[in-house]
């Protein structure tokens, strides 16, 4: 994986040019080709501001990474449908191992977890399961 962050590091600024964080943006569906491929939300924009460049460039090599070899599709192609199957997901919680929860949210079409204390979500992070 580093190799191929090595080679495609210059390339992935302009990844982060194209998406600057917008004044009250606290997180993003991150979609490639018109799929979903990923979900981060945060508690608030600061948060988005300082971490936004960083998981841009982490899906920026997915989305080359793709273009390199043929995806698998996931079931949950479309943007909407899923930050809906997200929703929709049954959720266990646990303590998480400083304070607060540690929430997963369990689906055959995603993988999703959550930071949650005293009700509110610190952070959410979700990826579609490809398809077999």
């Amino acid at each position: 994986m580093s190799a191929m962050f090595e080679k495609v590091d210059i390339g992935l600024d302009e990844f982060v040019r194209a998406f600057p964080p917008l004044e009250h943006q606290i997180g993003a569906v991150i979609s490639i080709n018109g799929e979903a491929a990923g979900l981060e939300l945060f508690d608030a924009a600061v948060t988005w501001r300082k971490l936004s460049a960083k998981l841009i460039r982490s899906f920026a090599i997915d989305a080359i990474d793709r273009t390199a070899r043929r995806a698998r599709r996931s079931r949950v192609s479309a943007p909407d449908v899923f930050v809906t199957t997200i929703a929709s997901s049954p959720a266990s919680a646990f303590a998480a191992a400083g304070e607060g929860n540690d929430v997963r949210f369990s689906g055959a079409d995603i993988a999703a977890a959550a930071l949650v204390v005293n009700g509110r979500v610190i952070h959410l992070s979700a990826l579609p399961i490809e398809g077999q």
